[in-house]
């Protein structure tokens, strides 16, 4: 029997792996990292408590992979790569920018 590490693992590999933007912003933006290390988190804890409640391996794995489809959107994540592209490339970027303090 797989460990339930191995499961969820396998259900968020397996999302990073097909939806090629969470997988970009998983490796290039911490607060979306943050969020999927969260989600996974959460994840390991519904999966015990489903396990507990006497739900099959193949259940559980069904509910786990439906939450994983609930992760954060990726796009957000994609603005702050390329702000702090912008930010790397030109580091005048706040001069130009057109909000005011």
């Amino acid at each position: 029997m797989r460990h339930r590490d191995q499961i969820i693992n396998e259900i968020v590999g397996r999302y990073l792996g097909e939806v090629r933007e969470a997988r970009n912003a998983y490796l290039n933006d911490a607060q979306y990292h943050a969020q999927i290390d969260f989600m996974t988190r959460l994840m390991e804890i519904f999966d015990l408590a489903m396990d507990q409640e006497g739900l099959s391996l193949a259940q559980r794995y069904g509910v786990l992979q439906r939450v994983m489809l609930s992760a954060p959107d990726p796009d957000e994540a994609k603005k702050r790569i390329e702000m702090m592209k912008e930010m790397t490339i030109n580091p005048d970027w706040a001069k130009k920018a057109t909000w005011r303090w």
